[in-house]
């Protein structure tokens, strides 16, 4: 169907590409299903589709490689990342370190709470004072949270990992403004396809948190978990850095009414 977004092939295309190279690194060739040679067809039909549609628009090229779009796709995928890599072993960690293993998991039910409290927050907050400073705030929240995370690992403290895991949530109701700044940093023609470009890097997120709980459980069989927020920390601090980088011009007075503020 030439009538649909071409950004939702490339979806398609990471999906299945990012699938098929987990397959091809964590399995025997042998025992790869056959039934997915049946796909590359229509993979790679989806593949000219999608390139030929970019090819003949190179302003909307031009467009979603704005540097704000790219520092906002990097900031969705560490964001996602982090967020990812709590709900894996959230649930598992709690077991451990709760007094009671029906509190297991209490941390990522308060994961979630602290998203609802400061969805509201957030947005005034970009109001108040930018799309690039709000979204610092964020990222600041997001290091201190996944700092309590892994003080209360070292110290086995149940109540510290709920705190963390509540700011680590209250975080994400600030990465969620990334797809309304990347709206107001391109032409109106553009602004679909650049959040779904934004959203994109949930799906790069969703697979690099296995690969962060992965490595740092290779580096430690006795603290397979012991790593893993320390990088989400500094994730965090290198998302931070790049924001500073955000810049745009300032949006409408209409804009702002409907919750958005200014970027820069």
């Amino acid at each position: 169907n030439m009538g649909v977004d071409p950004l939702f092939y490339s979806v398609y295309l990471i999906a299945f590409w990012s699938k098929a190279f987990v397959m091809c690194t964590h399995a025997r060739p042998q025992n790869l299903p056959l039934g997915n040679l049946a796909v590359s067809a229509r993979v790679c039909q989806c593949t000219s589709f999608a390139f030929s549609h970019f090819k003949g628009r190179p302003v909307m090229l031009s467009q979603l490689l704005k540097r704000n779009v790219l520092i906002l796709f990097g900031c969705q995928t560490v964001f996602v990342s982090g967020t990812v890599v709590l709900v894996t072993i959230g649930g598992i960690i709690g077991h451990t370190l709760a007094p009671d293993p029906r509190l297991a998991t209490l941390p990522v039910a308060l994961m979630v709470v602290g998203t609802a409290l400061t969805t509201i927050p957030a947005a005034l907050t970009m109001q108040a004072i930018g799309r690039r400073f709000g979204f610092m705030v964020g990222a600041g929240i997001a290091f201190i949270g996944a700092l309590l995370v892994s003080r209360a690992l070292a110290a086995d403290m149940f109540w510290l990992f709920c705190v963390g895991t509540a700011l680590m949530g209250s975080s994400l109701g600030f990465s969620q403004q990334f797809r309304f700044a990347a709206a107001e940093s391109v032409d109106a023609d553009t602004v679909s396809y650049a959040v779904s470009f934004i959203l994109i890097g949930s799906i790069v997120g969703a697979f690099a948190a296995p690969e962060i709980i992965g490595y740092s459980a290779r580096q430690s069989v006795d603290a397979p978990y012991g790593q893993i927020f320390q990088i989400v920390m500094g994730l965090y601090v290198v998302a931070a850095l790049f924001m500073l980088g955000i810049k745009s011009p300032t949006v409408s007075v209409d804009s702002e009414s409907k919750g958005g503020g200014s970027v820069s």
